[in-house]
């Protein structure tokens, strides 16, 4: 009995973490072996919108990355993130809030950038191969 409670719940933490990974539907870039993904997410319905990066280092070696985010809304209204600094091991995927990849935005439109109101660009995006990720941010 015990055996298939934890086994009901494994298989739902998995499908929960499979539901996750598609919300990351817009694809921003792909350079040197990097994949960068984005959505959209609000907590609230009138809560500004949060864009959520997922990064993906598809090398086989650790990167560290540097990047900054711009967008637009109309011809003259500019919001940057500020540059970003993350370590992303080999093969690994680095995503969302717990990994400091989630900005605020300037809206509480979730179609925001799909509807053409504003558009997204990596403004910087340097990557370093490095030995390895430890001691670095993680």
């Amino acid at each position: 009995m015990i055996r298939n409670g934890l086994l009901i719940i494994l298989i739902l933490l998995s499908f929960n973490g499979v539901f996750a990974q598609i919300g990351y539907k817009y694809q921003l870039s792909s350079q040197d072996g990097i994949d960068v993904k984005y959505k959209i997410v609000q907590s609230k319905k009138e809560s500004p919108v949060q864009l959520c990066l997922r990064l993906k280092n598809n090398n086989e070696y650790d990167v560290n990355l540097k990047l900054n985010l711009e967008y637009s809304t109309g011809f003259t209204t500019k919001y940057q993130s500020g540059e970003l600094e993350v370590c992303i091991p080999k093969k690994y995927v680095k995503k969302g809030k717990s990994s400091g990849l989630a900005f605020e935005l300037n809206s509480s439109d979730k179609e925001l950038f799909s509807s053409g109101k504003a558009d997204l660009e990596l403004i910087k995006f340097e990557i370093e191969q490095i030995e390895t990720c430890r001691g670095r941010n993680q």
